[in-house]
C-alpha cells in the first residue's frame, strides 16, 4: 500500500480488543489507545522471543513508536478525556442517524459482566447470564454510560488470549491494558497508532455480543482524533492563505472576522492609507464563538448529551424534518448549556460541515444587546463570514445596501430596513442555514415578535431550520407552523443536575476538605438536590 500511495503519512489501526481489568478499571465498550511507556513504543509482541534453558520465556525485539504528530494530538485530547469529556456520544448519534440499520452497533442490552479470574465460563453455548453470579467482581457504578478512553501498552500476539490467569500474568510482566492480534505486523512497516474498542476481558467468558458497539466506539475515537489533526491542518492553511492574501504579513493570528474587516470593500473613508470608517466592524461587535467558549468552560462534563438521542431533536436535525425546535423550561434548568451543546455538536458534525450555523445568546446581564437588531446584525455578520469561508463573494447588492445603511450619518437604522434590505436578501444565499437563539424571553415583547416574524419568513421562503430556547410563555408554536416543543423538565436534566452537584462538590473538595465522612457527603449531595428542584 505504501508503494502505491507514497504520500501516506501515518496509519490508524482501528478495531476491537480485550481489556485487562486487573491493571486499570476498564469496562466493555471503552477504548484503549496505544501510548509509549518507558522503552516500549506502545505495542508489545508478547509471544515473540525465545525459551531459555530453565524454561523461562524471554521476550525479544521491539516495535516502533507512533509518529510524533499523532502523539501530540493524543496528548492534546488526553486531558479532556481525563476530565470525562469526549465526543463519542456525538459520533455514535451521527452513525445511527446516517445508518439506521446499524442495529448491531448500539449499546448491548447484556450486562457489563466481569467474573473472577479463577472462575471459568460454564456452558460454551449459553450466555453469561447462566454463569454463577456470585462470582461476579463487584465494581463501583459509573455515573454515566459514556465510554471512557484509556492510554497505555497494548499486547499483540499470534493467538487469542482467552484465559484470565495467563492474561493477568502477561499484563503484570509488561504493564498491559489490552490484548489484540494484528498490530505487531504493522508497527514496524508503517507509522501507526492503535485504537481498540474493548469487547471482552480476554477470559473464558469471551463472546461476540459487544463487538459491534466496541468497534463503533473505537471508530468514533479515531474520528475524534482525526478531527484534531484536521483542525490543525485547516488552521495552518488559513494562516498561510492569510499571509499570502494580506498586504501585511504580520497579521497571522487574526480571526476570520478581523481578516474580513481588512478587506477594502468594507472601507468607507481612507486618509493616507488609514481606514477611518469600517462597515464590517460597525455592523456588530458580538462575538458568537467567544460567547460559546465561555459557556462551555462553565458547563459540567458529560451533561446535556441526552438531547442527542431525543426524538424531537432527531426530527428537527433530519433534512425535511421539523422547521423549528422550541426548547423551554423554568429558569436555571440548563437551557443555555443545552443550547451550547447543540451548537458544539452541529459545528463538529460532518453532516453540517457545509452548513451555516449562526447562533446568538441573549443575556439579561448585558442590557446593550437585548433587541431584535442585535440578533439580526450578528447573524448577518456570521453569514458574511460563512460566505468568505466557502469562498463565495459578498453579493454586490448586500455590500451596497450595507454601505448605504451603515455609512457615515446613516446609523442607526430601523429593524424593518435591516430585515428587508440586508438580512432577508443575504439569507437567500444560504437557504439551508441553521439559526439558533438562546434566551429570547429576555427581550421585550415587541423585539420577540420581530424575531419570530423573521424566523417565520425564513421557514416559509427557505429550507431554514430554527432552534429557540427560553423560558415558558413564548408563542413559538403559534408563530412558526410545524414547530415542536421540548420541555427540559420532562426529558432528562435530572441526571445532569446530579452530575453537576457531584462536580461542584469535587471542585470544593479540591480547594479544601469538606468532610472525610462518606455519609456526610451523601447528605450534602441529597440536600443540594432537594434545594435545586432540577435547576442549576
Amino acid at each position: 500500500m505504501l508503494s502505491s500511495f507514497p504520500s501516506i503519512e501515518f496509519t490508524l489501526m482501528v478495531g476491537i480488543g480485550a481489556g485487562v481489568p486487573k491493571t486499570i478499571d476498564i469496562r466493555l465498550g471503552g477504548v484503549v489507545v496505544s501510548k509509549p511507556t518507558g522503552n516500549i513504543g506502545g505495542v508489545v509482541q508478547y509471544d515473540h522471543g525465545k525459551t531459555m534453558a530453565n524454561g523461562r520465556f524471554m521476550h525479544t525485539g521491539s516495535l516502533n513508536r507512533p509518529p510524533q504528530r499523532l502523539l501530540i494530538a493524543v496528548s492534546d485530547l488526553q486531558p479532556e478525556h481525563m476530565m470525562g469529556t469526549n465526543r463519542l456520544p456525538e459520533f455514535h448519534l451521527e452513525a445511527q442517524t446516517k445508518y439506521p440499520a446499524m442495529t448491531d452497533f448500539v449499546l448491548p442490552p447484556a450486562g457489563n459482566f466481569l467474573f473472577r479470574a479463577d472462575y471459568n465460563h460454564q456452558e460454551d453455548n449459553l450466555p453469561c447470564y447462566f454463569c454463577d453470579q456470585r462470582n461476579l467482581v463487584i465494581r463501583r457504578p459509573r455515573p454515566s454510560q459514556i465510554p471512557q478512553i484509556h492510554y497505555g501498552l497494548i499486547a499483540s500476539g499470534n493467538q487469542v488470549m482467552k484465559d484470565a490467569s495467563s492474561r493477568d500474568r502477561v499484563a503484570k510482566e509488561h504493564g498491559i491494558i489490552c490484548f489484540e492480534m494484528e498490530a505487531a505486523g504493522l508497527m514496524n512497516s508503517s507509522p501507526c497508532l492503535v485504537i481498540r474498542g474493548i469487547c471482552d476481558y480476554a477470559d473464558s467468558h469471551k463472546s461476540k455480543e459487544w463487538q459491534g458497539y466496541a468497534g463503533l466506539t473505537a471508530a468514533a475515537h479515531a474520528k475524534e482524533l482525526l478531527a484534531v489533526l484536521h483542525i490543525e491542518d485547516m488552521a495552518g492553511d488559513y494562516v498561510r492563505n492569510l499571509e499570502k492574501d494580506s498586504d501585511d504579513n504580520s497579521l497571522v493570528e487574526v480571526s476570520r472576522y478581523e481578516s474580513l474587516s481588512l478587506r477594502s470593500e468594507w472601507h468607507i473613508v481612507q486618509r493616507d492609507g488609514v481606514t477611518l470608517y469600517n462597515i464590517f466592524e460597525r455592523l456588530s461587535s458580538y462575538d458568537p464563538h467567544r460567547t460559546c467558549r465561555n459557556i462551555w468552560s462553565r458547563k459540567c462534563p458529560d451533561t446535556a448529551t441526552w438531547i442527542f438521542s431525543n426524538a424531537f431533536f432527531k426530527g428537527w436535525l433530519a433534512q425535511g424534518g421539523y422547521p423549528c425546535l422550541w426548547i423551554t423550561g423554568k429558569i436555571g434548568c440548563g437551557k443555555t448549556f443545552l443550547t451550547s451543546s447543540v451548537i458544539q455538536f452541529l459545528e463538529n458534525s460532518p453532516q453540517s460541515s457545509n452548513t451555516l450555523i449562526a447562533h446568538f445568546f441573549y443575556n439579561y446581564g448585558d442590557p446593550t444587546r437585548l433587541k431584535a437588531m442585535d440578533l439580526l446584525e450578528s447573524y448577518t455578520k456570521q453569514i458574511l463570514g460563512y460566505l468568505a469561508r466557502i469562498r463565495k463573494p459578498c453579493p454586490s447588492r448586500i455590500s451596497t445596501n450595507l454601505k448605504e445603511l451603515y455609512g457615515p450619518g446613516k446609523w442607526p437604522l430601523s429593524p424593518r430596513e435591516m430585515i428587508d434590505e440586508v438580512f432577508l436578501p443575504v439569507c437567500r444565499f444560504v437557504p439551508d442555514a441553521i439559526f439558533i437563539v438562546d434566551g429570547l424571553d429576555e427581550c421585550d415583547r415587541h423585539h420577540v415578535v420581530q424575531v419570530l416574524d423573521v424566523f417565520r419568513t425564513l421557514v416559509l421562503e427557505n429550507k431554514t431550520r430554527i432552534l429557540i430556547s427560553g423560558r415558558e410563555g413564548l408563542d413559538v408554536t403559534q408563530a412558526i407552523t410545524g414547530s415542536r416543543t421540548l420541555t427540559i423538565a420532562n426529558h432528562g436534566n435530572g441526571s445532569d443536575i446530579l452530575r453537576f452537584i457531584d462536580w461542584k462538590i469535587d471542585e470544593k473538595m479540591r480547594d479544601r476538605s469538606l468532610t472525610d465522612n462518606p455519609a456526610m457527603l451523601r447528605n450534602i449531595r441529597q440536600s443540594r438536590l432537594q434545594i435545586t428542584e432540577n435547576r442549576y
